[in-house]
């Protein structure tokens, strides 16, 4: 937004990207030699469109990319590997894979832990929140809210906080306050949990500190 003046999107501005392709967390953390992840999982349609426009996609799926990583798909997903956007592989067979099964929160939740085991950072993207504010409905709020708190608790209670660290945040505020279909000015929340959760906690007063914090947390 200050780089631009405005709030832009859904994709990233082209003023944006070769930021992204520069700044981005992954590439920052592999240069210091880590192993990272975006574990979120992408239909073949989805895929297809990212050949066609390699640039009218998500920011975080660009900024993953242009490091030269490929994007998860079907295959990662049914190995375990990655996870669908919407937690439990819901709507895969819509897409026409009538063989991803739905999975509980608490799978998933094992799931995103043993891709953790084999990397030092693993970032996982979940808008379903965002859509259900621009939606205004309470009922799919509500059924959101339950799968997304199913999958963390099932997270916590089963990471190493010996080893193993989570941070939540959000990009906006809008899931909070379903009287408007518009994105809020409102605070959004920062959670850490684990290994140096205090110290992150500590770090982080707005967006902009977060990447600094994260970056700062594999230095110590």
């Amino acid at each position: 937004a200050r780089i631009l003046g405005r709030h832009f999107g859904p994709y990233p501005h082209s003023g944006l990207r070769s930021l992204l392709g520069e700044k981005n967390i992954f590439g920052r953390l592999a240069r210091l030699g880590l192993a990272t992840m975006y574990i979120n999982a992408f239909p073949r349609q989805y895929l297809d469109h990212v050949r066609r426009h390699p640039g009218r996609t998500g920011a975080i799926s660009l900024a993953w990319r242009s490091n030269g990583f490929a994007l998860n798909g079907h295959a990662e997903l049914m190995a375990g590997r990655a996870l669908s956007s919407d937690c439990i592989s819901e709507g895969w067979w819509r897409l026409g894979y009538p063989d991803v099964p739905v999975v509980t929160p608490e799978a998933a939740a094992g799931a995103a832990l043993s891709v953790l085991a084999d990397h030092d950072f693993v970032f996982f993207e979940y808008y379903l929140t965002d859509h259900a504010g621009h939606g205004r409905s309470r009922k799919e709020a509500a059924a959101i809210l339950s799968t997304l708190d199913r999958f963390v608790g099932r997270f916590v209670r089963d990471m190493d906080p010996s080893r193993d660290t989570l941070i939540m945040t959000s990009d906006h505020g809008n899931f909070e306050d379903l009287s408007t279909k518009q994105h809020t000015l409102n605070p959004v929340p920062f959670i850490s949990a684990g290994l140096g959760h205090d110290r992150l906690a500590r770090s982080v007063r707005d967006l902009t500190d977060i990447v600094p914090a994260i970056l700062e947390y594999y230095s110590a």
